[in-house]
């Protein structure tokens, strides 16, 4: 069922122009994960089934066949037999899954509405305006005796070190209350969910992109900024209107393990710094961030916690039981435009020489090593984020399409696969922000790229003290392909 819902929505995004039909994959995922139907079907009242034979039935996957056009009137059986059509539509059409395409129903129309209506005050734009909304907005109960916890974040996006990031922020706050109640903010719940499923966390999820995010927001003890970068996206909202009802509220607010930047536009930089300035405590990853954060104004303590994610890698290493193989891994992405300081003309040159360095660099080591496989595996798994798994399939197919060697790992990525598959190999060739972190935590030999260009993989090799791994992109583009002093 995961896999179907992942396939859907890829569809929706890098497919599907037609917005009939992506309101069709969108009813099939609400069916898939327990809803009703939501379009229409043709059949209600345009359609009626005829067989080779005469058959005559209301529609083909669900009607018992209701008379013969040879034998009688067809459009008198189409009349006389409506108890048929009532049974069908009464058992049948709410959990049918059939791709029948129909216009627009009036209960999308009130869906699509919604979306319009969150949309429009669920921005950063409106964080002035949103208390006062708030007020209409229905607390949520909850047991007294408990300490509800609201983590919110780009979960629902989550690559595996995000994962790992929500075990660790978990762990810390099952240490700190007994009676912890935790929900999580997700921006599409179902990605979430399943990522509770594989830490066995229990925890109510909600969609941020809804009014859940103000309902809880003045609804929990505490609100939870959990992990990954404070930068130029628009979900920026998220932490901002959650930081600023729950102030409100009087209640506790914390960054907890996140990064800044990269930040390019004033109005994220904005919405960022007034997001620190709304925190009671704020726990940052990295040094670099904190000396950010002091220059943007902020006075108040500022803890460096490192990532959540490394404690929470640490405590399951010990339960991983792997035995080294003679393979080299890769965790690859895509490098994408708002790492780069340039035109994107000039960045389409240099992404095009940064792939044909990555692909020498990845066959030099493995010769050099004299590996028996070349495995990629993937940090992100959604087509939000760009799925890692669809450049894998890019990259092998223009640089790697006659090496026996390559093999691409098709399933689905959890944190502790991941960690067994570094753990497992004799080198890590590692891209992804959080492939870096697994493989040094986990005291493998790794090569970082840092795709960042001086940001965030750089910051967390300069305060781990293992510069020696890193490989600047400018090495790459001007074929200098050794790592650093390694």
């Amino acid at each position: 069922t995961y896999h179907l819902l992942l396939f859907f929505e890829k569809l929706k995004h890098t497919y599907e122009t037609f917005e009939m039909f992506n309101r069709t994959y969108s009813s099939i995922q609400n069916i898939l994960l327990g809803g009703d139907r939501l379009i229409g079907c043709p059949y209600h009242n345009d359609g009626i089934v005829l067989g080779s034979k005469g058959q005559l039935s209301y529609c083909a996957p669900k009607s018992k066949e209701i008379g013969n056009a040879l034998e009688g009137s067809s459009q008198n059986i189409y009349k006389e037999q409506f108890a048929e059509k009532e049974r069908i539509l009464r058992e049948n059409c709410s959990s049918c899954i059939h791709d029948y395409h129909a216009p627009i129903t009036p209960r999308e129309i009130a869906i699509e509405k919604n979306k319009e209506l969150y949309a429009k005050y669920l921005n950063i734009e409106y964080a002035q305006k949103i208390v006062s909304i708030a007020r209409w907005i229905k607390k949520i109960p909850k047991v007294a005796s408990k300490t509800r916890i609201f983590i919110v974040g780009w979960y629902g996006t989550e690559t595996v070190g995000d994962k790992a990031i929500l075990g660790g922020i978990v762990d810390h706050y099952k240490n700190l209350y007994s009676n912890a109640e935790f929900v999580i903010g997700s921006i599409y719940p179902f990605i979430t969910e399943r990522t509770c499923m594989e830490l066995a966390i229990d925890a109510k999820v909600v969609s941020t992109k809804t009014f859940d995010l103000l309902a809880y927001a003045k609804s929990s003890d505490i609100i939870v900024m959990g992990g990954g970068p404070l930068m130029d996206i628009n979900e920026l909202f998220v932490p901002l209107l959650g930081f600023k009802v729950a102030k409100a509220y009087k209640k506790k607010t914390v960054v907890f393990g996140c990064g800044i930047g990269p930040l390019k536009s004033e109005r994220f930089e904005t919405a960022v710094k007034d997001i620190l300035k709304l925190s009671d405590q704020i726990k940052l990853r990295d040094k670099q961030s904190i000396e950010t954060a002091k220059a943007y104004g902020i006075e108040k303590e500022i803890e460096f916690f490192g990532d959540p994610a490394k404690k929470y890698l640490t405590k399951i290493n010990a339960t991983l039981e792997v035995e080294k193989e003679n393979i080299l891994s890769c965790y690859l992405r895509e490098w994408t435009f708002e790492y780069f300081n340039g035109t994107k003309d000039e960045f389409i040159v240099a992404k095009h020489k940064l792939e044909e360095g990555l692909a020498a660099l990845i066959k030099e080591q493995a010769d050099e090593l004299g590996v028996e496989r070349i495995e990629l595996h993937h940090m992100h798994n959604f087509v939000i984020g760009n799925d890692d798994r669809d450049f894998s399939r890019y990259f092998i197919q223009k640089y790697f399409k006659d090496d026996k060697r390559i093999y691409f790992n098709k399933r689905l990525s959890t944190v502790a696969n991941i960690a067994e598959s570094m753990k497992r190999s004799r080198l890590n060739i590692c891209m992804r922000f959080h492939s870096v972190l697994f493989a040094h935590t986990l005291e493998t030999n790794f090569i970082a790229i840092d795709y960042t260009l001086g940001g965030k993989i750089l910051n967390y090799l300069t305060d781990n003290e293992s510069l020696t791994h890193l490989m600047k992109v400018e090495d790459i583009l001007n074929k200098n392909i050794q790592p650093h002093d390694m």
